[in-house]
């Protein structure tokens, strides 16, 4: 990725002490490697890191429409273990010691995408020439890493939830995706993402994000001589905002069938201190025969929710003999981005550290 040099600029703010008082701040939000050069009379800097959310992926495949139907299963994956992505952690350091001019590596982890197997979401930190790390955060794990989330792993934090999983119904031939896990808190870990038919956890503390909630069913649908059975993707776990601590963040709710050709998504965690919420899973063309497929939800929590996993649809003649006429599985859900924020003073008396003293936005 290329470095990109960045010279952050130092303003003033006051927080109650006075504009004299010399407060500077650079936010990194966008995946890539930068380059931060520590301002003219700073001599500490406090940091947090947050890891970006893993790919949420489809939750299986198939190679016949004809009865009996075949299903690949993902690669390397079971029913009862293949998961939804997981959150990204969260990682906090104050008070670490620099020298003006001092030029160091900052570098912002990307969300996970879905190939043929769902990819973990990167890591982010800030480290010295020397390779030292002054914080480190990790991102969220894909399915073949067992979504789980990612950890504070230089600083202190929470780690990201779990990606909730996914459900085969050999009965009805259909998939039911699991929700993505929370971004980690300050000080608490983030919410879980549901499995099949049930809700994502709330974050556990500290502003963590909440788990999306896990995919749901709306069985049957009716219309003329056809009956639609409409399973849902998960929804994608809340991300976490980076100027301090908040309130934790929701789990979203599944979808609960109501037995019509329309359909309610499965809802994203909400986001703990102030981030951004997860997505919801999509609804194709409102569940309408022929329709497109069920999305999972995309992570475009800030920072670092992780993906849910998606859902599947079929469409059958009510009159017997059984035949088949349609199914679909769903399309991916790619994680959350990550970011990193550093801030100072060059007032000595003053302290700014996380999780929240003196980090408000400037």
């Amino acid at each position: 990725m290329p470095v990109i040099g960045t010279l952050a600029a130092v303003s003033a703010r006051g927080f109650g002490f006075g504009t004299e008082d010399m407060f500077g701040e650079q936010v990194f939000t966008s995946p890539g490697t930068y380059t931060f050069y520590v301002p003219s009379g700073v001599t500490a800097l406090s940091m947090v890191a947050i890891g970006g959310g893993a790919g949420g992926g489809k939750a299986g495949n198939y190679t016949s429409e004809a009865l009996p139907l075949v299903f690949n299963n993902p690669p390397g994956s079971s029913p009862t273990t293949y998961r939804a992505g997981g959150g990204g952690g969260l990682a906090y350091s104050n008070a670490v010691s620099v020298t003006p001019g001092q030029p160091l590596t900052v570098v912002v982890g990307d969300g996970g995408f879905t190939f043929t197997v769902p990819q973990d979401g990167g890591d982010s930190y800030v480290q010295t020439a020397a390779a030292v790390k002054l914080v480190h955060a990790g991102g969220g794990k894909g399915a073949a890493s067992g979504g789980v989330g990612g950890a504070p792993i230089v600083g202190s934090g929470g780690s990201g939830g779990t990606g909730g999983e996914w459900s085969y119904n050999s009965t009805d031939n259909v998939y039911r995706g699991g929700g993505g896990g929370g971004a980690g808190g300050y000080s608490g870990n983030g919410g879980n993402g549901g499995s099949a038919n049930n809700d994502g956890s709330s974050g556990s503390g500290g502003g963590a994000g909440g788990g999306g909630g896990g995919g749901g069913v709306n069985y049957p649908t009716s219309g003329g001589t056809y009956l639609q059975y409409v399973f849902t993707g998960g929804g994608a776990g809340g991300g976490v905002g980076l100027y301090g601590q908040g309130s934790n963040g929701a789990g979203g709710t599944r979808t609960i069938g109501n037995g019509t050709s329309s359909y309610s998504p499965s809802l994203g965690g909400s986001a703990g201190s102030s981030g951004n919420a997860g997505g919801d899973s999509g609804t194709g063309q409102s569940g309408r025969f022929g329709g497109s497929n069920t999305n999972s939800g995309p992570g475009d929590g800030t920072c670092g929710g992780g993906a849910g996993n998606g859902g599947s649809s079929v469409r059958e003649l009510q009159s017997s003999p059984f035949t088949l006429d349609e199914y679909r599985t769903s399309s991916n859900g790619s994680g959350g981005t990550g970011g990193v924020r550093i801030i100072w003073t060059t007032n000595q008396t003053i302290t700014r550290a996380f999780p929240s003293t003196n980090v408000g936005q400037l």
